[in-house]
């Protein structure tokens, strides 16, 4: 009588894991013990032990195993995470472009950019609002939603809708250096600079001009570039506060530690503060203060200065990786790459960890132990084990064990999810058959809670990304019903 709990046990965990074999011996097992409860009683009724009808029920019961062991194979190589919303690629607004380069999502869309344009998306049915053609350019958010497209020819200025507001076209026969380097609400403000020279441009309404300002040439970083490995940095939200360099000019190369003025998108005077800046996240300005140390103003006030950051060559000045919230650089010891520092952009605090991948080129982690950078927490690698530490306080808050080997090029993590992909090898196989079939394991961030699972019957053709706590986009060749598909998944 044990054989129907302990086989539907079995099911139970074999649906878990996904372990079709596990599965199989809880559906015969199961099966076996009705056919004899079933013969039991009614052997019971009838006083005597009824030859055929034991027959039939071990027949129907043979059936109903199979078929619960042929499950998996229709419902695993799916989902065991509901959609939120999946649709076909290749037709309407998609023939720009299908496959999604980067992904942003913000409150009222999902923004995803393609090789030919750009589209927005409903989060919750993810029916198309709107689509922009592009060519060749990058394209900024602003605080408002307002977007601007900038081509290699022309910016085009689109309102939250995706209605077209006002087009500029860039400067003609001057080698002018132009950049995007703030938006606000209904303004944008360019860059133009001429060798060691930039006139910054405050633009509103029908690009009228609002107001103008000089200052040297400075490399700076503007905006909070991606947020996993499918990003290629042409979708950015854009700083609401510009950083300038006051001084004469004296060099592109120049390490004197100068001034910095920061003014509003709308083109007032927050303030000036010494040291070279960096970087413009929202309205944050990251400054070079000599050193080895960074300091931050906002709002035109300084909010800190790190102490005791190490040196490490100036490699946090050639390639750190900004995120909304902190940003992360390589150290390096006996030009040995040994670890990554993060730090803070809220209060300074910084703290080292081993290797985490912050290139935006490198499509591969360098080894086994190297994890991935995030916003508010970070993924450090062992083999195929991952765990999930608080970057704010460097504690660690999860645990995760893949089922097989990962994929390197797809260990992301996005705002709020970690997408991980694995090979269990022959058991995907015999589900898919596809011999490089992988697993999707979709995970919560902060708890390290399984939101989803899914198997992609060809991960190179596909890509993932963590968009929202619990909630992954996914793009990969047939992944429902046989068709090329995007999709949202995931349990909130």
């Amino acid at each position: 009588m044990l054989w129907v709990p302990l086989g539907l046990a079995l099911l139970l965990l074999g649906w878990w894991l996904p372990l079709r074999e596990v599965y199989g011996v809880g559906a015969v097992t199961a099966a076996a013990g009705v056919a004899v409860i079933v013969f039991r009683i009614s052997g019971g009724l009838r006083g005597t032990r009824p030859r055929p009808l034991l027959v039939a029920t071990v027949v129907l019961a043979t059936f109903a195993a199979g078929a619960l062991v042929q499950a998996p194979r229709l419902v695993m190589s799916q989902s065991d995470g509901p959609y939120v919303w999946h649709s076909s690629r290749g037709t309407g607004d998609d023939r720009f472009g299908a496959f999604v380069d980067e992904v942003k999502a913000l409150p009222h869309v999902l923004l995803m950019k393609t090789r030919g344009g750009l589209r927005g998306r409903d989060p919750q049915t993810g029916e198309s609002t709107f689509a922009i053609w592009t060519k060749d350019g990058r394209v900024f958010v602003g605080p408002d939603g307002n977007m601007a497209v900038y081509d290699s020819d022309e910016i085009r200025y689109y309102s939250a809708a995706g209605s077209l507001l006002w087009q500029l076209a860039h400067p003609s026969g001057v080698p002018v250096e132009r950049a995007l380097v703030a938006m606000g609400n209904g303004t944008i403000v360019l860059r133009d600079c001429l060798k060691d020279s930039c006139v910054y441009t405050g633009h509103g309404p029908s690009a009228a001009v609002l107001w103008t300002a000089t200052g040297a040439h400075r490399e700076t970083q503007f905006g909070p570039v991606g947020n996993d490995h499918i990003s290629s940095t042409l979708l950015r939200v854009a700083p609401t506060v510009v950083a300038i360099d006051p001084n004469p000019p004296i060099g592109e190369h120049a390490t004197l530690i100068r001034t910095t003025t920061v003014r509003g998108a709308d083109g007032r005077i927050l303030g000036t503060t010494r040291g070279n800046a960096t970087a413009v996240i929202g309205e944050t300005v990251v400054l070079d203060v000599g050193g080895c140390q960074l300091a931050a103003v906002r709002g035109g006030k300084a909010i800190w200065t790190t102490q005791g950051l190490p040196c490490t060559k100036g490699a946090w000045k050639a390639n750190p990786r900004y995120f909304e919230k902190r940003l992360y650089f390589k150290y390096f010891t006996d030009d040995e790459w040994t670890g990554t520092v993060t730090v803070g952009l809220d209060d300074g605090q910084w703290r080292a960890t081993g290797p985490l991948q912050t290139d935006f080129d490198s499509r591969f982690l360098p080894h086994r132990t190297t994890g991935v950078a995030g916003d508010e927490m970070w993924v450090e690698r062992r083999g195929r084990t991952l765990t999930g530490v608080d970057a704010a306080t460097g504690q660690a808050r999860w645990t995760f064990r893949a089922p097989g080997p990962l994929y390197p090029t797809m260990l992301t993590l996005g705002p709020g999810a970690v997408v991980v992909a694995s090979s269990p090898g022959e058991r995907l196989t015999e589900l898919t058959g596809e011999h490089d079939a992988c697993l999707i394991t979709v995970l919560d961030a902060r708890t390290g809670r399984t939101t989803a699972r899914l198997v992609l019957p060809h991960p190179r053709n596909s890509g993932i990304s963590g968009v929202a706590p619990g909630r992954a986009f996914i793009q990969g060749y047939s992944f429902v019903d046989g068709r090329d598909a995007d999709g949202l998944l995931g349990r909130p």
